[in-house]
């Protein structure tokens, strides 16, 4: 059993997501989700760490839009921390029909697809828990692998710095989530 613990930690730091053992814990996502009301810029004002993907990364924003072929296209742009320099991580989602009773309409469950230069192209769960359209939103991801799972959140705001009405809102759907034991950072977004 350590040795399953152990090669789950070493897994999860790859993934740089928080681990867990046994199944996917049981959320729920946003019901009667409209993606449309969803598209446009998204601040990250804060995300779960480790994260190996966005280590040492500042003033992230999220763009999401329609796609010609139902999928929707996400481009994440970044600054480094420590050179200062912008990269841009572009992938895109579908609705996770299994997830979804087999629907589309209305479903806030996805399958985001991103490539990662020379790691190559990686699927995650991408579900919206929570969301008001207009000033925040939760994002959850939790994968199985090997007998554990690995979960993720991110915060997302509409405007960089949000007002404390929009952080109470955001820490109450935390809470009424039960994603309150996901350690999260807050992402510096002083670049704007």
């Amino acid at each position: 059993m350590l040795g399953l613990i152990l090669m789950l930690c070493c897994i999860s730091s790859i993934f740089a997501q928080t681990p867990g053992i046994g199944q996917c814990p049981h959320v729920e996502s946003a019901s009667s989700f409209d993606v449309s009301k969803f598209y446009g810029k998204w601040y990250e004002n804060r995300r779960s760490i480790p994260n190996f993907f966005e280590t040492e990364t500042k003033c992230v924003k999220v763009t999401y839009s329609a796609s010609d072929n139902d999928e929707i296209k996400i481009v994440k742009h970044r600054i480094s921390s420590i050179t200062g320099r912008e990269s841009v991580l572009e992938g895109s989602a579908v609705v996770d029909k299994p997830n979804c009773g087999g629907q589309s309409l209305n479903c806030s469950k996805f399958v985001y697809t991103f490539l990662v230069p020379i790691l190559g192209s990686f699927d995650l769960t991408y579900w919206v828990v929570d969301t008001d359209y207009s000033s925040y939103a939760l994002v959850y991801s939790c994968n199985e692998i090997l007998g554990g799972h690995y979960k993720y959140l991110w915060v997302l705001t509409r405007e960089s710095s949000p007002s404390d009405s929009v952080l109470a809102a955001v820490n109450n759907a935390i809470a009424e989530n039960e994603l309150h034991n996901l350690p999260l950072l807050e992402v510096d977004q002083s670049c704007e």
